[in-house]
């Protein structure tokens, strides 16, 4: 349905909520008062008139309704690109964590190392001095 097609939809679904509210005499009190006033209390001609009042009120009121959801959805978009900022900062942490423990584990590993060659070192050293005084 392009564009033209809903906007015409949407105008008849307007012009059928006020016929319905005419016929079942659920006008709304303001919008009735205002009808009946502009058409100096004739009752017939504010009907009629009543439903281009409505309409009028009730493509004022999509019109707002539709800013407000599309500023909502900017909102919510802005939220989201927040939260996969948010995201991409906490996988960018993570991975310093991983690099630094990787470090620490290599630097661990080097003084095991250390340790153990000093242990040999002192090993042989013994043993040496034990064959050579024996």
């Amino acid at each position: 349905m392009d564009k033209e097609q809903r906007r015409r939809q949407i105008e008849h679904q307007f012009r059928e909520t006020a016929r319905k509210e005419v016929e079942g005499r659920t006008m709304g009190a303001k919008v009735w008062r205002q009808a009946l006033e502009e058409c100096d209390g004739d009752e017939d001609r504010a009907r009629e008139h009543y439903i281009t009042l409505r309409i009028e009120n009730l493509r004022a009121e999509f019109k707002r309704l539709a800013k407000q959801a599309i500023q909502l959805d900017k909102e919510q978009k802005v939220k989201e690109g927040k939260a996969l900022l948010y995201q991409e900062e906490l996988k960018q942490e993570a991975k310093e964590q991983r690099r630094t423990a990787k470090k620490r584990q290599g630097e661990s590993d080097l003084s095991y190392i250390a340790i153990m060659l000093a242990f040999v070192v002192a090993v042989i050293a013994i043993v040496r001095s034990m064959t050579a005084g024996g």
